[in-house]
């Protein structure tokens, strides 16, 4: 059977070796997570915020 592997693995993940939890119909939408750098945080506050942020507070923070 190990001859015919690439195409049996295709319909039955898992079934040779070692392999992880299989996840069947995963949707990557779901696990979409980017990820932020902190010195790019205040391009995501809206401008008038960041004016009201730096005139009331010495220490302006983003929550």
């Amino acid at each position: 059977m190990h001859h015919h592997r690439i195409l049996f693995d295709k319909n039955h993940q898992g079934y040779f070796g070692k392999v992880g939890m299989g996840y069947f119909h995963r949707l990557r939408n779901k696990f979409h997570c980017p990820i932020v750098n902190v010195e790019h945080l205040w391009s995501l506050v809206p401008q008038e915020a960041r004016e009201k942020a730096a005139a009331a507070a010495p220490h302006p923070c983003v929550a």
